[in-house]
């Protein structure tokens, strides 16, 4: 095995020294490459040909390699996301918030209101949310599934100018029926809305604001589908389990204690 793995080391830096580095930067850091000749080249690289097609497992090793150093680095890029934007992610006045405005747990969502996941937790969420008493959530409204996603987002935004957002949110995120324009406005209606000041509320530049700030969180984070949640220093992509999602609570509360 040891000289097997010596072997492949040897290999796959000659490869490197044959393939990835520039002339300047040979010069520089590597002297001795420039000094291959053509002839010499020709060898390695009939080398390195050769021992890739007799072990072409070391492709699929090296990719998976770059493939995980980016994850970690992408991972990293999110968690450091989390400080550098810490107002607007946890305080931002333009987001909704429900449960108890002064928990100590804060939990953020971003959601689409025609996702399937998304609506599969809504009810365990928000039984978690009134059992605990001590939870914030903080919801970005995220509306990546088409135009009735958007009128949505903007449908259920508007709602807080007539302080109806949460039976809004909860009506559409519970409705057994698809969410078209004309369901979401009978919706809103059947919730105490005035949907005719709904959607002139729905044109107000703060909504723009607030949506295209959910977009540029959501990237910084690395969320890129629905549900997302930032629960402490944690980012959790998609649906889990309530256990699980339990477990994240307790992490930020033994970390505070």
């Amino acid at each position: 095995m040891i000289e097997r793995i010596s072997i492949r080391a040897a290999i796959l830096t000659l490869a490197l020294a044959c393939f990835a580095v520039q002339p300047a930067r040979a010069a520089e850091d590597a002297p001795a490459v420039s000094k291959i000749d053509p002839a010499q080249r020709q060898v390695i690289e009939e080398v390195v040909r050769d021992y890739i097609l007799k072990n072409p497992e070391i492709v699929i090793e090296a990719l998976e390699a770059m493939r995980e150093r980016d994850r970690i680095a992408k991972e990293t890029r999110a968690r450091d996301a989390i400080a550098s934007f810490r107002t607007e992610l946890f305080d931002n006045p333009g987001s909704p918030n429900l449960g108890n405005p002064d928990g100590r747990t804060v939990v953020v969502e971003f959601f689409d209101y025609r996702c399937g996941y998304c609506r599969r937790m809504v009810e365990p969420v928000m039984d978690l949310i009134e059992s605990d008493g001590e939870i914030r959530l903080v919801l970005k409204e995220f509306p990546i599934l088409g135009p009735e996603s958007v009128f949505a987002a903007r449908a259920s935004l508007a709602a807080r100018k007539q302080d109806l957002y949460q039976p809004f949110h909860l009506a559409m995120m519970t409705a057994e029926v698809g969410l078209g324009e004309e369901t979401i406005l009978a919706l809103a209606e059947s919730v105490g809305l005035d949907t005719e000041k709904l959607q002139a509320d729905m044109a107000d530049p703060a909504i723009d604001a607030e949506l295209a700030t959910n977009f540029k969180l959501a990237d910084a984070l690395a969320i890129e589908g629905t549900p997302g949640f930032v629960i402490g220093d944690d980012i959790i992509r998609g649906a889990i389990p309530m256990a699980k999602f339990r477990s994240y609570i307790e992490k930020t509360r033994d970390g505070a204690s």
